[in-house]
């Protein structure tokens, strides 16, 4: 039996934090903060974590709240008589849509989300493009709010199964690509590396920033900058690039073309 009215659910701790600020607005918030469009995702019910994504610092932390994010979000989702997905056509969001999609198949709530995609090419502030919910302005958000539209039957089903061949394809890393989520190779955003670097030294947080700067504009979206992140530092590994100096942070260092 439904205990509550409407639950919002988003994605990453800037969304979570949007949402719960615009109370009484907004009033129950539910995060996923795992970004599904990374690595594993054959068994959500036992989270395997992400291999590749090992070399980064804070990753060690992750396992144990993603853990309790899950069963925190199972438990949610059987009070509410209603479900509001907030998300956007950045990979990280679009699915985590998805997923949740295919968590509610079987739900007897009625189901809606706002797509903040919708209208992020007319908001703009400093010449700056809101490409996820996480980046929306709190004054922004009844805007937002308009956008909610309700999921039909149709549509809770070709999310589902939608969600279901990916997890059956279980890429490494998974792509907003014209108008859907498709899998692709873990290498698969190293071209646009690649354009940032000459055969002259260049700072690396300065690559990183450029390559996503590049992706957003080429893919119309904004994708984690840890992918980024984790291929810099596997192509210096494999020799593909050259590091230049030996400052313990790794963003002081220089990269440059071999």
């Amino acid at each position: 039996m439904k205990t509550e009215k409407i639950l919002n659910i988003c994605f990453g701790e800037n969304a979570m934090n949007l949402l719960r600020a615009s109370y009484p607005i907004i009033k129950s918030v539910v995060c996923i903060s795992d970004d599904l469009s990374i690595g594993e995702i054959s068994d959500l019910d036992r989270y395997t974590g992400k291999p590749f994504l090992l070399t980064i610092n804070d990753i060690n932390c992750w396992e144990n709240s993603f853990e309790i994010e899950y069963k925190n979000f199972e438990k949610e989702i059987r009070k509410y008589e209603e479900v509001v997905i907030w998300y956007s056509n950045s990979p990280f969001e679009f699915c985590g849509m998805l997923y949740v999609m295919w968590k509610l198949k079987n739900s007897e709530a009625k189901v809606y989300y706002i797509n903040t995609s919708e209208i992020h090419k007319q908001v703009k502030d400093n010449n700056s493009i809101v490409w996820c919910v996480g980046e929306i302005n709190y004054e922004d958000v009844l805007s937002y709010m308009n956008l909610k539209r309700t999921v039909s039957f149709e549509e809770k089903i070709f999310y589902y199964e939608t969600w279901e061949e990916l997890m059956i394809e279980n890429k490494e890393l998974r792509s907003f690509e014209n108008g859907k989520i498709v899998g692709v190779d873990i290498d698969y955003y190293d071209q646009f590396i690649f354009e940032c670097i000459d055969y002259t030294p260049k700072n690396i947080k300065d690559i990183i920033f450029d390559s996503i700067y590049n992706i957003n504009l080429e893919k119309g979206n904004r994708i984690n900058d840890k992918i980024i992140i984790s291929r810099v530092q596997k192509l210096i590994k494999d020799k593909k690039l050259k590091k230049v100096g030996y400052e313990k942070d790794f963003y002081k260092n220089l990269i440059m073309k071999i």
